[in-house]
């Protein structure tokens, strides 16, 4: 029998003396990597490029992340808590122009911004705004994020077409994840036919990037019921159209894909609960297998039990029609004293299944404790219930609002500055905004249509407590007013002052009590002052608190618009 020698890379025997099992069982190859070791048996760990991983069993995975937030609770509460807390009642721009740059005065942006927030009040708040005349902006903002949410990603047009009572061209269409596919035939081969890759409906270029979209114009891929809509019908249009991802001349975006990325490489975006959905269909059905045991039990469900004699198989049809139509004119009947007469042999067995188990509750919890930090949601959120103690209960807030920012600025990135970007192009282009230099200087339209999104605020659980420490955090220069308002509600502290100033004038025109109108704004210490000093309707010293804290809001905000503040 011939013995196996070893060779080299020279192809010289390797001595015996050799270090190289010593190297071959050395760092991963003894763990992570190990292809011996028994907890590694039958694991498929193979994996792929992105492509391969995940445009190939996309749909699958879609399909049933939809279902569960259908039929699941603990999953149709995470998708509502993930958008009401990023999106809200929705994400409002802030006009916040470059004034340096744009050599603009306090006052010239004050009336910029009051130019532009009229214009696209006018344009989004209004179903106009929608391709399909269903929703506004907002609406859309939040049918956009569980879209993403739900189906790992979403598609926006942005066509331009007339309609009456509306100032603007600019429209916004919506398509879901389904509905962007690779297409079959001869489009496809002309353009792969030019070097480029056409996969999942995404093109991309030989370096890499992406160079346009495959839609299809057909019903929706997973339709049951096929609509006779005449387009459908016509044999000349398209099956699918391919959208640049931007314009030739321009160079701006056609199309808004807002997904996800966390593979380089990667044309598609994945559902969110991808990760878990094994875990919580598992969740969902033992959940539901207990409520209906616990039902069971709370009817006090019985068994009839019958001794039958052995009777040939021709004879048990005969036996239990005989059994059926006794019950059927001695009804058994459950209630207080009832006293009942059963069929000669029979017997009632009460059925008792002990529902809900002792463990019931631990099961639930330890499950949905396993999938909130999946989707980086804490258990409090995902149950809505905090009855942890105020530094646990504030510490799971400031997690969850950590991922909310997150998740808001991919979608503000995403989604609403190209949108106000295209709103700006065509209000100036059409004259309805005056900005020199807008379309040709890069920097200039950037300064013009600078922006903030306020969306709402965080979750408070100590209403005071998180307000003194807004109000710290200022003294101290750690942020500023508007971000603080920002923050607490989701408001505009701007706005909030000049109308705050409005009220305090038309308080003291009403002939509110001077003291009363102060303490509408101003602080508790300011209040007993005034008292102390004799102030009553008319009194000099509460006057002048008044006109002082209205010169005050007028500084303030003439240096907030200016830049001044920040510096």
């Amino acid at each position: 029998m011939s013995k196996t020698v070893l060779l080299d890379a020279r192809g010289n025997p390797i001595p015996k003396s050799s270090n190289l099992n010593k190297i071959l069982a050395s760092g991963f190859s003894s763990a992570a990597a190990s292809l011996t070791k028994p907890v590694f048996k039958g694991w498929k760990w193979q994996g792929a490029d992105p492509d391969s991983d995940i445009i190939q069993h996309l749909s699958i995975i879609r399909q049933r992340s939809r279902q569960l937030s259908m039929e699941a609770p603990v999953i149709a509460g995470l998708y509502k808590t993930l958008v009401t807390n990023v999106v809200g009642d929705g994400l409002r721009p802030e006009p916040t122009p470059d004034a340096e740059y744009l050599g603009m005065s306090p006052e010239d942006v004050k009336k910029w911004k009051s130019q532009v927030l009229r214009l696209w009040d006018t344009f989004a708040e209004t179903p106009n705004c929608d391709c399909a005349r269903r929703d506004n902006f907002y609406e859309l903002t939040r049918l956009i994020a569980r879209a993403q949410f739900e189906s790992g990603d979403v598609f926006v047009t942005m066509p331009r077409f007339e309609r009456r009572n509306t100032p603007l061209h600019l429209k916004i269409q919506v398509v879901e994840a389904d509905c962007v596919s690779t297409p079959e035939g001869r489009e496809r081969l002309e353009h792969e036919a030019l070097g480029n890759d056409v996969l999942g409906g995404v093109e991309i270029s030989e370096w890499g990037h992406v160079v346009g979209y495959w839609f299809y114009t057909g019903p929706h891929p997973n339709a049951t019921y096929r609509r006779n809509y005449a387009h459908n019908n016509n044999s000349n249009r398209p099956r699918w159209i391919y959208i640049p991802a931007y314009g030739a001349e321009t160079g701006l975006p056609n199309v808004l894909h807002l997904m996800e990325t966390i593979r380089p490489g990667q044309r598609r975006g994945i559902p969110l609960i991808a990760p878990v959905v094994e875990l919580a269909l598992t969740l969902d059905r033992y959940m539901k297998a207990e409520a209906i045991a616990a039902q069971i039990q709370a009817l006090f469900t019985v068994a009839i039990k019958s001794d039958n004699p052995d009777v040939l198989a021709g004879e048990l049809e005969n036996l239990e029609q005989s059994r059926e139509e006794y019950y059927s004119e001695n009804e058994i009947d459950l209630g207080n004293g009832t006293i009942q007469f059963l069929r000669p042999g029979d017997d009632i067995v009460p059925i008792n299944p002990s529902r809900p188990t002792t463990a019931f509750q631990h099961f639930i919890n330890t499950n949905i404790g396993l999938i909130g930090p999946t989707v980086g949601i804490p258990y409090e959120f995902l149950i809505q219930q905090w009855q942890a103690s105020y530094s646990a209960s504030k510490a799971a807030g400031n997690a969850a609002n950590a991922n909310f920012k997150v998740i808001r600025k991919g979608l503000t990135h995403d989604f609403n500055d190209p949108v106000y970007e295209a709103f700006m192009d065509e209000a100036v282009a059409r004259g309805m905004l005056y900005a020199p230099g807008y379309f040709d200087d890069p920097i200039a339209r950037r300064a013009y249509s600078r922006r903030k999104w306020n969306g709402p605020g965080m979750a408070q659980i100590d209403f005071l407590k998180e307000v003194q420490g807004y109000e710290r955090c200022q003294v101290l220069g750690y942020m500023t007013a508007s971000q603080a308002t920002s923050e607490l509600n989701g408001g505009d502290w701007n706005e909030n002052v000049s109308v705050r100033a409005e009220e305090i004038k038309a308080a003291q025109e009403a002939g509110i009590p001077i003291a009363a109108a102060i303490g509408m704004t101003n602080t508790a210490k300011e209040i007993d002052t005034a008292e102390a000093a004799g102030g009553q309707t008319g009194t000099p010293v509460a006057a002048e608190l008044i006109e002082g804290f209205i010169d005050a809001v007028d500084r303030l905000q003439m240096m907030n618009q200016g830049g001044l503040l920040a510096r």
